[in-house]
């Protein structure tokens, strides 16, 4: 086999993989605003947070394989996960969860912005973030070159545990 057969190869197989042998979606434009994750929700999905409790949305789509995210959980680690429109409800790992207003407080989630910058590439991440704390709520949007000093190993936690149901 010639290396630019492996290379043809390779390349066929990282395209099968990396689409999840899903058909492939119609184009989207992306000058449309990314839709916020409670689009994708009922009121009843999750509770709203009453005093002391939390509720975190997170959303992440477009990029190679062209994902198309949601994730909601509450203090209770109930959550709903939607993936290319197949809905499903998950529990989050207490461990992960005993972490969550940990992090977002260090990074100063309440008075972070997210990037009012258009995607840079078809292939880049558009993100979303929204957390309610008691009277507190916050919602910000990123891509993954711009991802909120802080924030790194969280997104990279909550992709992990959205992609495999894990947090190792």
């Amino acid at each position: 086999m010639s290396a630019l057969q492996l290379a043809g190869a390779c390349l066929l197989l990282a395209l099968l993989v990396a689409c999840d042998g899903l058909p492939a979606l119609p184009p989207t434009s992306t000058s449309a605003p990314l839709p916020t994750p409670t689009r994708v929700l009922s009121a009843a999905s999750v509770p709203a947070p009453a005093s002391g409790a939390w509720e975190l949305e997170y959303g992440r789509e477009g990029g190679f394989a062209g994902w198309e995210d949601r994730l909601t959980v509450n203090q209770k680690g109930e959550c709903l996960l939607t993936r290319k429109q197949k809905i499903s409800n998950c529990a989050m790992p207490s461990v992960m969860l005993q972490d969550i207003p940990g992090i977002l407080d260090k990074a100063q989630f309440f008075v972070l912005r997210g990037s009012d910058k258009p995607t840079p590439c078809c292939d880049y991440i558009q993100y979303s973030i929204r957390f309610r704390a008691g009277s507190k709520e916050n919602a910000i949007k990123f891509h993954d070159g711009e991802i909120p000093k802080g924030l790194e190993e969280f997104v990279t936690a909550i992709d992990r545990f959205i992609s495999t149901g894990s947090t190792q």
